[in-house]
């Protein structure tokens, strides 16, 4: 083989090393540059584990379902030396009461450590409000929608649809109480003040913690926990909160109280986001109101336990 057929093929072969060394190199990269930047970031805006901002707001956002996983990750805030406040940022109609217990009982663990105190933004009602006790200091706007203390118990009942078109069913079961309220029969009276006093009893265990927190009582708790909802104004003169503002207010008051800089850095803290919705959802939901990624067999949402929420109704 001639001299310069041996140099053709060891510059081919270098070339071939060298796109293989940078193919090599950036897909590397691609690998190893968001490792490192999650890890050194704590998730960015969502992480908790890492979090080194002075201060750092917990946004409870929409429904409030399921929210275990999420409530784990807000008590690793009570651990973190960094963190020197937590502002519980609201903008919820409310959801499952026992999911608003378990964010509420959250930042209440927080609160033993450090600073928590509440930023409700255009809703905080019912559940959403309860999440809101848990701060020693309520900021609201103006127009904040907020109250609406109660809870409800939604049932349908398909018993004369099924007449109508000829339907029958077969209940088997170890009582008459068991079951109900079921969507096959009408609601006996029987059931129904079981089920009332279900209700009344966890109602009641709503208003005592609205007069704990908000140091209210007889007719003055009485006008603010029965299912009303008012604007941030009415809210504060009835001492459902206790100052109108927003972050300004909220630094000047951690300032104030615990010397906190005014311009410490505020790190956002999301829960997972929600899956989008598509057309077909955006229809059934704002026109039907049911959530079809939520629904049953009979389009009831698939939401377990008693319900603090409050939204207009469709009718």
């Amino acid at each position: 083989m001639e001299i310069k057929e041996i140099q053709r093929i060891m510059e081919k072969n270098d070339r071939r090393k060298g796109v293989r060394f940078w193919r090599g190199l950036f897909f590397g990269a691609l690998i190893v540059t968001p490792l490192i930047y999650f890890g050194l970031s704590g998730y960015g805006q969502q992480g908790t584990l890492l979090q080194s901002s002075p201060i750092v707001r917990v946004h409870v956002d929409e429904m409030i379902i399921d929210e275990a996983e999420f409530a784990k990750e807000i008590e690793m805030l009570a651990a973190n030396d960094a963190v020197k406040a937590v502002i519980i940022y609201v903008n919820s109609p409310g959801g499952t009461t026992n999911d608003s217990e378990i964010l509420y009982d959250s930042f209440r663990k927080i609160a033993e450590k450090k600073p928590v105190v509440t930023q409700m933004d255009s809703m905080a009602t019912s559940g959403g409000y309860l999440v809101s006790l848990a701060g020693e200091k309520i900021f609201a706007r103006t127009n904040t929608i907020t109250g609406s203390i109660g809870v409800i118990m939604q049932s349908p009942d398909f018993s004369e649809a099924m007449n109508k078109i000829g339907v029958k069913y077969n209940l088997i079961r170890t009582s008459e109480h068991k079951g109900e309220p079921l969507p096959f029969k009408p609601l006996s009276d029987e059931a129904r003040a079981d089920l009332q006093a279900v209700i009344n009893e966890s109602h009641q265990w709503f208003t005592s913690l609205v007069a704990e927190r908000r140091k209210l009582k007889g007719e003055a708790l009485d006008a603010v926990t029965d299912g009303r909802i008012f604007l941030g104004g009415s809210a504060k003169k009835l001492g459902l909160l206790d100052e109108i503002g927003s972050e300004r207010e909220i630094r000047a008051y951690l300032k104030a109280k615990y010397k906190l800089d005014e311009k410490a850095e505020i790190t956002e803290q999301y829960r997972p986001q929600p899956e989008k919705l598509t057309m077909l959802d955006y229809v059934s939901e704002s026109v039907f109101g049911v959530n079809l990624k939520n629904a049953s067999a009979f389009g009831m949402k698939s939401v377990d336990g008693l319900l603090s929420i409050w939204q207009p109704s469709n009718r």
